[in-house]
């Protein structure tokens, strides 16, 4: 009973955390978005997402959950005036507090979140993520509209110091989608039927155009690896991830940045197929 009114009380505070901060850092990053444009300088309220995201974990995770936090982090210390390209597996919904939280202490306290142009209906998510200058949106049925915004993103939103996160799996997993998504490319992808199934496949056009835009830029890529040791697939999950432990794994890619495109693909893929390899050892149940 008491574990259930602890999970309880876990998903009612972190709807409100994330309903308040993200209201309340639209209506707040609105006023400040065109001068901050205008003058060339980081909007101050895009540190609302710092906030969220330390309460979440802290209050909900932590506390209430009993989640442990599990973090490797072989990346040198980022210097000030470094870009971070980070390219992670799309986290659970149940993961993306802590996910982030990892990227503002660990990689840089400012982030810009390459997402999908439906967060813009999202109240709560697109909308703080615009008005604060903390996110690029682009259309995934066009795969030019989505690279030109990726582009026009860069130029009107990265400052140096910055961490630029992308998840070029588009979609958090699912039995079906990922079931889906290895009959549609496993003729372009070699041994594809034989990877693990815990993500999606990556796409390659945004990650592209993503180096291509920051390649002028002091800059460094990091491969991000985020997991649950047990399924947290849907929040409804959340009753048996009392005592869990969630897992970062983070690591420089030297490579990535100075690929063309189909070596691109060929890196990406590589590269999540290990990220499938680490998530399945790592879930128990």
């Amino acid at each position: 009973m008491i574990k259930t009114l602890r999970v309880v009380s876990a998903l009612t505070l972190g709807f409100l955390f994330t309903a308040a901060l993200g209201l309340g850092g639209a209506l707040l990053g609105i006023v400040f978005k065109i001068p901050c444009m205008a003058l060339g300088r980081k909007n101050p309220f895009r540190y609302v997402i710092n906030i969220w995201a330390f309460l979440v974990t802290e209050m909900c995770v932590k506390r209430l959950l009993s989640i442990e936090t599990v973090i490797t982090n072989t990346v040198p210390p980022i210097a000030d005036d470094e870009v971070v390209v980070c390219f992670g597996n799309h986290p659970s919904t149940l993961g993306v507090a802590t996910f982030t939280r990892f990227v503002l202490e660990n990689l840089s306290s400012n982030i810009l979140t390459v997402a999908k142009i439906e967060h813009l209906w999202n109240p709560f998510i697109g909308w703080p993520l615009w008005c604060s200058d903390s996110g690029i949106f682009v259309d995934r049925s066009s795969p030019k509209d989505s690279s030109d915004a990726i582009g026009s993103g860069i130029v009107g939103c990265l400052r140096d110091g910055s961490a630029i996160v992308i998840f070029p799996d588009m979609h958090r997993p699912s039995a079906k989608l990922i079931a889906e998504d290895r009959e549609r490319f496993k003729e372009k992808i070699s041994g594809l039927q034989n990877w693990p199934k815990q993500t999606l496949v990556p796409r390659g056009g945004g990650s592209f155009a993503l180096t291509q835009a920051v390649k002028f830029r002091k800059v460094r890529a990091v491969q991000v690896t985020t997991f649950c040791n047990r399924a947290d697939d849907t929040i409804w999950k959340l009753f048996n991830l009392f005592g869990a432990k969630f897992y970062i794994v983070a690591e420089e890619d030297f490579k990535i940045l100075n690929l063309d495109r189909a070596s691109l693909d060929l890196h990406q893929n590589a590269e999540w197929k290990k990220k499938n390899e680490m998530i399945e050892q790592g879930k128990v149940e």
